[in-house]
C-alpha cells in the first residue's frame, strides 16, 4: 500500500542520512573526520574535546550542536568543500599555533570564536570564505592571511597584537567587520584587501600599509568605515592608500595627527554610520550619502 511504501522510504532515508555524531556514533572528531565520506556532516555534542583535527578529504563538514568546545587546532590542507561551523577553540599562552590552519584549501568557516593561540587563523594559498567569527586574545595575529582568496564579514578581531594581516597577491574583501583594541588593526604587505563598512576602535593603528595599497574606499565605491579613537587612524609606509567615504570620528573629518603618509580621503562621511556595536545595517547605508562632505 502507499502507506507502507512511504514509512519504507522514510527509514530508508533515515538510515542512509549522510551524518556522524561525536561522541555518539565515534569517540572523537578524528576519528569521525576519518570515517566521513564526501559530503558528510559530523555533527560535536557539547563538551570540551582535547585533541587536534586534521582534514585532508574534500566536503567534510564539521558543525557544532551546542557549541562545543575544542582546545586544539583544526588544521585543514589541500581540501576543497571544506566547512567548520558553531565551534568554539581555546588556545593557551603556551601554545605557538593556530586555532585554525588553511592551507591550499577551499574552506567555509562561519560562526567560530577562537581565544588565544598564536594565531587565531591561518591561511595561505586556495580560498577561505570567513564570517560571523570572533577572535580575540591571540599573542600575535588575530587572522592572518598569506597569498590567498578570502571573503571575511561580520566577524569581530579583538585586544591582539595584530588584528588582520594580509600578505601578497590574492583577492581579498573585508565587509562589515569590526577590528577593536589591537596594537595595530589591519597591516598590509604588499597586498591590496578591499575593505568596507567596517569599524576600526581604540587600536594603536589603525591600518598599517607596509609596501601595500588597501582600497579602504573610492569615488566609485565609497568605504562607508568607521575610524574611532585610533592613536593613528592610518599609516601609509609606501604608495597611495584610498579612503574615500568613511567617518573618522568628527564630522570635521580626520585630525592630521592622525594620518601619516600619502592617503586620499576626500569626501568624508559627516555622521558615524554605525548601529550598535559594529556596522551591520548594510541595506540602510545608500542613503548615508546624503551625508558626505567634501574638503
Amino acid at each position: 500500500s502507499i502507506s507502507i511504501l512511504i514509512i519504507a522510504f522514510l527509514l530508508t532515508s533515515h538510515v542512509g542520512a549522510k551524518r556522524l555524531e561525536v561522541p555518539g556514533d565515534l569517540p572523537s572528531i578524528q576519528d569521525a573526520v576519518d570515517a566521513a565520506k564526501e559530503g558528510e556532516l559530523i555533527l560535536i555534542s557539547p563538551g570540551l574535546y582535547r585533541e587536534d583535527v586534521l582534514i585532508s578529504k574534500p566536503g567534510v563538514e564539521l558543525r557544532g550542536d551546542g557549541n562545543p568546545t575544542l582546545k586544539g587546532v583544526i588544521k585543514i590542507v589541500k581540501a576543497k568543500g571544506v566547512r567548520v561551523e558553531g565551534i568554539k577553540l581555546v588556545g593557551g599562552t603556551a601554545e605557538s599555533h593556530a586555532g585554525i590552519v588553511c592551507q591550499g584549501s577551499d574552506a567555509e568557516i562561519e560562526g567560530v570564536a577562537i581565544d588565544g593561540y598564536h594565531h587565531g587563523m591561518l591561511i595561505s594559498g586556495g580560498s577561505i570564505r570567513i564570517s560571523n567569527c570572533h577572535v580575540l586574545n591571540s599573542f600575535n595575529v588575530c587572522l592572518q592571511i598569506s597569498f590567498a582568496g578570502a571573503r571575511v564579514e561580520g566577524s569581530r578581531f579583538e585586544g591582539s597584537v595584530e588584528g588582520i594581516v594580509v600578505i601578497g597577491e590574492g583577492d581579498v574583501r573585508v565587509e562589515g567587520c569590526v577590528i577593536r583594541g589591537n596594537s595595530t588593526g589591519m597591516r598590509c604587505v604588499e597586498s591590496k584587501p578591499v575593505v568596507r563598512r567596517s569599524a576600526f576602535e581604540r587600536n594603536g593603528i589603525g591600518v598599517l600599509a607596509s609596501g601595500g595599497e588597501p582600497d579602504l574606499g573610492t569615488e566609485s565605491e565609497r568605504g562607508l568605515n568607521a575610524f574611532i579613537d585610533n592613536e593613528i587612524h592610518i599609516r601609509s609606509e609606501g604608495g597611495v592608500v584610498k579612503a574615500v567615504g568613511n567617518y573618522w570620528g568628527s564630522p570635521d573629518g580626520p585630525d592630521p595627527r592622525r594620518i601619516e603618509g600619502k592617503v586620499e580621503l576626500r569626501p568624508w562621511l559627516t555622521f558615524d554610520p554605525r548601529k550598535g556595536s559594529g556596522i551591520k545595517q548594510v541595506e540602510k547605508l545608500p542613503a548615508l550619502w546624503g551625508w558626505l562632505k567634501w574638503r
